[in-house]
């Protein structure tokens, strides 16, 4: 490779124009090699960005080197290859692959076509490749596989066609995340679904402890925690530093998910590896909406000794008025009627208000329990 004279900027720009003739003229006539590099690209790298298949067939006839890299791009420095599976230009594909052997050939952050392919969510090019010998379970260097690039931008064609081509749904990064959770983390809840059926176990762990319901939770997808717990998993699991879903919730300020644990019956008294209860991460806040909703779901403040002792968290946001609510529902005991309330709806779980109509109870009974929160 050496750098462009007049005539080689004539061949990127016929490219460019789609200017077939004066292409051909100066590779097969004037016999220009089309092996050179304009301002980080080559020939064959602006064929490929384009898809056209016919300035291809040129500069094939010129002898092109196929795999220069775009070293204009100094992230990823892809291949002609790589340019063209995440572009989508099948036609371009078919034929470089009629001329190029190495379909699994990694850019300099390891990704292959394929991968790039599932990132941009081609799926027939996806299908091409794998047709062609493409490794489906390839990694890059953080342990990344097509399958994992699929499921992160929800391209669930391609999830499809690399789980029938052998994609394992098991294979996990550095970090220990399997496509599982990377489908909880971005709320992608038709691709959990099928991986649900086609792979891991839905309490699987991170390296740090973490399963599908502590991401969705960390992440307000509350979509998919209502079908983690409707599908049984369990609600009071515990990270590495024992934090459960609840925990985070409140960590993460997911108001909406921390209700619906509430509801669905997550132990409100766990507490963390640091000894911090629920309550007192919600006191870090100081948030009224997290308070009430906590005290709505029948938590026994007078369980807290630095509430009953004035002796809250030191935060920024000291707010009187929730902590003399807290220190209230501390100092003054339930009615036995409100006890049994909370319990009842506890016991019947998130859909407490539906489950009430069906108990063989009077309507004033079932009214009371539905009046229950949060």
């Amino acid at each position: 490779m050496y750098e462009a004279n007049e005539k080689q900027e004539q061949i990127i720009e016929a490219i460019e124009n789609k200017d077939l003739l004066t292409l051909e003229n100066l590779i097969c006539h004037a016999k220009v090699s089309p092996n050179f590099y304009i301002n980080g690209t080559t020939p064959i790298c602006t064929a490929a960005t384009q898809g056209n298949e016919a300035a291809l067939a040129i500069l094939l006839r010129g002898d092109c080197i196929l795999n220069t890299p775009n070293v204009r791009d100094d992230v990823w420095q892809r291949l002609p290859i790589h340019i063209a599976a995440s572009k989508g230009h099948l036609a371009f594909l078919k034929l470089l692959l009629e001329n190029f052997e190495d379909v699994n050939v990694k850019d300099s952050d390891g990704r292959t076509a394929l991968h790039w392919a599932a990132i941009f969510g081609n799926k027939d090019v996806a299908e091409l490749l794998l047709k062609s010998g493409a490794n489906v379970n390839g990694a890059q260097r953080d342990g990344f596989t097509p399958l994992y690039a699929a499921t992160c931008f929800g391209h669930i064609d391609v999830c499809c066609t690399l789980l029938q081509y052998g994609g394992d749904a098991m294979v996990c990064d550095d970090d220990g995340w399997n496509i599982l959770h990377t489908a909880a983390n971005y709320g992608h809840l038709p691709i959990l679904k099928l991986i649900s059926l086609k792979g891991p176990c839905l309490s699987c762990r991170t390296v740090d402890g973490e399963n599908a319901l502590h991401i969705a939770a960390s992440s307000g997808h509350l979509h998919i925690v209502k079908y983690l717990v409707e599908c049984g998993i369990g609600l009071d699991a515990q990270t590495n530093r024992g934090l459960t879903a609840l925990h985070l919730s409140v960590q993460f300020n997911k108001s909406s998910v921390f209700k619906f644990l509430l509801q669905a019956g997550a132990n409100m008294y766990i507490l963390n590896n640091d000894m911090q209860s629920i309550c007192y991460l919600v006191a870090l806040k100081m948030d009224s909406n997290f308070i009430k909703i906590l005290a709505d779901a029948g938590y026994n403040f007078s369980t807290e000794r630095w509430i009953l002792g004035n002796d809250f968290p030191a935060t920024n946001n000291m707010n009187e008025d929730m902590k003399n609510y807290m220190r209230m529902n501390a100092e003054i005991p339930r009615t036995l009627l409100k006890m049994c309330q909370l319990r009842t709806a506890r016991l019947l779980g998130w859909n407490y208000e539906a489950l009430a109509d069906s108990l063989p109870l009077p309507n004033y009974l079932k009214n009371l329990i539905k009046q229950t929160g949060p």
